[in-house]
């Protein structure tokens, strides 16, 4: 009947001890309970007495249940001779006895041959259960005591290998499963007729939930014990019945119904127990049946969270778990969730709630923190996915998450830190009250948990994990520096193992792209000794791939990037060697003629180079999908294309290396992912470096890039998948490299002889020196001549569109910076100018290399920094000038905006005396410019 587990095993197959030693006394056979002095006369308690035993037997002293336990075993040695009716009130004696026994005495009892008969009664009762959809009154006192009893004894027996073999019966988990499988499909006992059934039912399947987690806690346990009750479970989480009672739920009241209880806490929790081979399917088929549901309920319940009852939190806490489990290791699952993005806002609204928040306590022991932990497990998962990272970055949490930090509970704390790390922009970690504490109270809390390496381990890789993403911000990497955090690290490569070995090396290969940093690890001989040979001998690929990326960062690189460079200065030396000798005929003043030799360069000389391939390809896994549909198209389309296509670690880094210097394009597929990855980096900066012609592609919507990305890429033109379908960015993509294929290639030697060299230490210029005109050789009329069409002196730059921003580098005549700033509004432009403050040197490598590669013309050191004091210039607003109360500042810029007022063309009225008429203590160039920056509406206001 049911595709997911086998039927009809033999019992040995569902043992979850199957090939292991078993210890022999659980096996063996029942003996007395008392000592042969000890005597009792069951006549004392007949039948008919059965309520006042009930009554009494919790009071009851031990030894007292031991005799009657031994009274009822020899009333079981009996049972074959009676039939159900008489057999059954015995059996319920016998198990409420043995429900209050001693746990010494509950263990021996349950190894018994007497207890095994409980089996055979308990499945005839479950099947008469499935037949006639009801139970008389003694078989639902036995369906109810047996239940009890096989909890007690999963609950107090520590070792598992003395649970009855029985309870994984094949025969009896067919029957569980039929029951199951009624409860989905036809709502089989979900009536009145059947509560207390119900109920029993609903605690034998906690009982096997419980049951799984023992098995969980052992390492060579069978995980797929209990299989056979997977798919009906997962029957009853995508049935109309689970979410009917998601809908019935009361968001005031603390009460739940047995129906509330089975689907909405019960069968998620026998989910979540489960740790088998068929999680990942089982978890795939009910997250795309229901994700959609889960969505269209949480949107009703969220309403209300603020008031949510203890039940409801409860029920949302375990949805949220029984995802979390279904995802945590399955990337697939995850991307299942991505096609809903609701329900990660529905989660990020429940980490701004107040009332969960201030009702953290220190330890899972309340509704609020078992929420707010699975909710933050939840982002930490769903943060590997870049659409759901990406859609989180746009949700600007890092407030909520800041918050979080200073919490009660440890777990929630390290989640926070944790998305901190990777959903905070550049521009919010820079902005970030004390930034520099960030990484601080991350590294002392390393320093801690490396110290204890058993009981922190989990700790110790989720910090490592926190720190590996917050080095991905360049002022955190800034910081590593000035805290001297360096040799820590350092340290740590020789004390961590495991996972935790990899996530160091990983930290320390991102940082050989800070300078500082880079510069000391490569001055450490023993440090360079122990990557070389980690990098040579280590059998993890993983620590291997690490290892061999900070090899070639530190050795490799440079030395190739040398040999590169001198291997162009030669191809230079030996064209110039090539010279065609040419013989022309002139006339002389005196009208003679007379032959003129003249030997010249080779006019074929003009250093094009012929590459092994058209195009490289470099991508993150987590983008293959696409990136193998660009693939794809531009193989149709006749281009000879290197990728990785076999190996998801990426290839050897001297690979790497040989594909970008053999290949005429590098198309860079970006993305968060992309950016995170320090192999993508690695890659990308060789083919910078190379002066491949870069092609930047946006593979997710909404992505932008920052950081060392934003750097790399400029100003460049980029192709945005996420935006446009497939065709259309396609037709794109052959645009951009049509264009780029008509421009020359640089070579680094023509690089290296005429560029300007930029002093790292050198002083902006405050003057404004306007750079000659003899400057903008090669420059497109178009801007050389053009003509000022906007008023943008009457708009904040914030305001500029990309004619503003045209016009105002033509007015201060920056023309090389034209061509550079196209299609860049006054946002973009602030943007730029902060990236070329924070870093001089390589912005002005960026935009001279640009303007050489598209014009062949150089941007002069003097048009650069003009431009730079230019644009500070209209960033420094005179605060005086204007009522205090009138500006608002601004947390993410440094320039004081007004935000208030709109900003209108000035306007004449040629049939007025004046233009305007103003009153004001103001002086009036203060007002004529206010007048000039905001405009004629907003001067009214502030001087009126």
């Amino acid at each position: 009947m049911y595709q997911f587990y086998p039927y009809q095993l033999p019992q040995r197959q569902f043992y979850p001890w199957y090939n292991q030693p078993y210890i022999s006394h659980a096996i063996t056979s029942y003996q007395p309970f008392i000592s042969p002095e000890q005597t009792f006369t069951s006549s004392h308690f007949t039948h008919s007495q059965t309520p006042t035993i009930k009554r009494k037997l919790k009071t009851l002293p031990s030894f007292e249940l031991i005799n009657l336990l031994n009274t009822h075993m020899s009333q079981l040695k009996q049972i074959h001779y009676l039939d159900q009716q008489q057999q059954l009130p015995i059996s319920i004696e016998f198990l409420r006895i043995l429900y209050y026994a001693p746990r010494s005495t509950l263990t021996s009892a349950i190894q018994s041959q007497e207890f095994s008969l409980v089996r055979t009664t308990f499945n005839d009762i479950l099947q008469q259960w499935e037949r006639l959809s009801y139970l008389p009154d003694n078989e639902a006192s036995m369906f109810h005591i047996t239940t009890k009893v096989l909890q007690r004894i999963i609950k107090v027996i520590d070792d598992i290998t003395l649970v009855p073999l029985w309870l994984s019966d094949s025969t009896l988990l067919d029957t569980i499963a039929t029951l199951l499988t009624h409860i989905a499909n036809m709502g089989k006992f979900l009536d009145d007729n059947n509560k207390q059934p119900f109920r029993h039912f609903t605690h034998l399947i906690h009982t096997y939930t419980l049951y799984q987690q023992h098995l969980n806690q052992h390492p060579h346990s069978n995980k797929d014990i209990f299989i056979q009750l997977l798919h009906p479970v997962q029957l009853c989480l995508t049935s109309t019945h689970f979410v009917h009672s998601f809908a019935t739920l009361s968001t005031h009241s603390n009460t739940l119904t047995t129906s509330h209880k089975f689907f909405l806490l019960k069968c998620p929790a026998f989910i979540t127990s489960y740790h088998g081979s068929a999680l990942e399917e089982t978890m795939h088929t009910l997250l795309s049946t229901m994700l959609p549901h889960y969505v269209t309920m949480l949107d009703k319940a969220m309403t209300s969270c603020s008031h949510w009852s203890q039940s409801m939190i409860r029920c949302v806490d375990s949805l949220l778990s029984m995802i979390n489990h279904g995802t945590g290791e399955f990337d697939n699952n995850v991307k299942v969730v991505s096609e809903h993005l609701p329900l990660i806002d529905h989660v990020l609204r429940l980490v701004d709630e107040a009332s969960l928040y201030e009702n953290i306590s220190e330890t899972l022991s309340n509704g609020e923190t078992l929420l707010l932990n699975s909710a933050m497990r939840f982002l930490v998962i769903m943060k590997n996915e870049s659409n759901i990272l990406a859609h989180m970055k746009e949700s600007h949490k890092t407030e909520s998450f800041l918050r979080l930090t200073s919490c009660r509970y440890e777990g929630i704390v390290l989640n926070a830190y944790t998305l901190l790390a990777y959903t905070a922009r550049e521009e919010d970690i820079k902005t970030m009250p004390e930034s520099d504490r960030l990484l601080h109270t991350i590294v002392q809390s390393l320093k801690i948990t490396v110290n204890d390496k058993l009981e922190k381990k989990n700790e110790t890789e989720q910090l490592l994990e926190i720190l590996k993403g917050l080095i991905q911000h360049e002022q955190i990497k800034a910081e590593i520096s000035k805290q001297d955090v360096l040799s820590f690290l350092l340290e740590l490569v020789h004390k961590l193992t495991g996972k935790a070995h990899v996530s160091i090396v990983e930290i320390l290969w991102s940082l050989t792209f800070h300078d500082e940093s880079a510069l000391i690890l490569r001055s450490d001989p023993t440090f360079l000794k122990t990557i070389e040979n980690i990098s040579r001998e280590s059998h993890d690929d993983a620590l291997k791939k690490a290892a061999d990326g900070l090899v070639w960062k530190l050795i490799r690189e440079p030395a190739f990037l040398k040999k590169i460079a001198k291997q162009e200065e030669d191809e230079v030396h030996n064209q110039q060697k090539v010279t065609q000798t040419i013989v022309e005929e002139v006339i002389t003043g005196d009208g003679q003629k007379q032959l003129v030799t003249t030997i010249k360069p080779a006019t074929n000389s003009s250093g094009e180079r012929m590459f092994q391939y058209d195009i490289m390809i470099s991508y993150c896994h987590a983008d293959k999908e696409i990136t193998y549909k660009i693939h794809k198209f531009l193989i149709d389309q006749g281009f000879k294309v290197w990728i990785d296509l076999d190996n998801m670690h990426g290839p050897a880094m001297s690979a790497m290396a040989d594909a970008v210097e053999n290949s005429e394009f590098v198309i860079m597929c970006m993305s968060d992912s992309y950016k995170q990855s320090t192999y993508c980096q690695a890659e990308a900066e060789y083919a910078f470096n190379c002066k491949r012609r870069l092609i930047p592609l946006i593979m997710r919507p909404k992505y932008r890039p920052d950081g060392w990305l934003g750097f790399l890429i400029g100003s460049r033109i980029y192709v945005d998948f996420g935006r446009f379908d497939f065709d259309t960015a396609c037709g794109k993509l052959m645009t951009e490299i049509s264009l780029q294929s008509k421009r020359p290639l640089p070579s680094k030697a023509d690089r290296v002889k005429g560029e300007e060299q930029v002093d790292k230490k050198s002083v902006l210029i405050s003057g404004h020196e306007k750079p000659s005109m003899d400057d903008n050789i090669n420059i497109p009329s178009s801007f050389t001549q053009r003509k000022t069409m906007s008023n943008f002196n009457r708009k904040l730059i914030k305001d500029w569109t990309d004619s503003d921003v045209l016009d105002f580098l033509s007015t201060e005549r920056l023309t090389p910076m034209m061509p550079l700033c196209t299609e860049m509004n006054g946002r973009a432009l602030i943007q730029l100018y902060k990236m070329c403050l924070s870093q001089h040197s390589c912005m002005y490598g960026i935009l001279n290399d640009e303007l050489k590669s598209t014009y062949k013309t150089k941007l002069p050191i003097r048009t650069f920094s003009v431009f730079l004091s230019a644009v500070e210039q209209r960033l420094n607003i005179d605060p005086w000038s204007l009522p205090q109360s009138s500006w608002q500042y601004s947390d993410t810029t440094t320039d004081i905006i007004p935000q208030e007022y709109t900003l209108n063309e000035y306007n004449t009225y040629p049939d007025t005396q004046y233009d305007l008429l103003l009153t004001s203590n103001a002086s009036t160039l203060d007002i004529l410019r206010t007048i000039e920056r905001y405009g004629i509406n907003y001067a009214k206001t502030a001087f009126s």
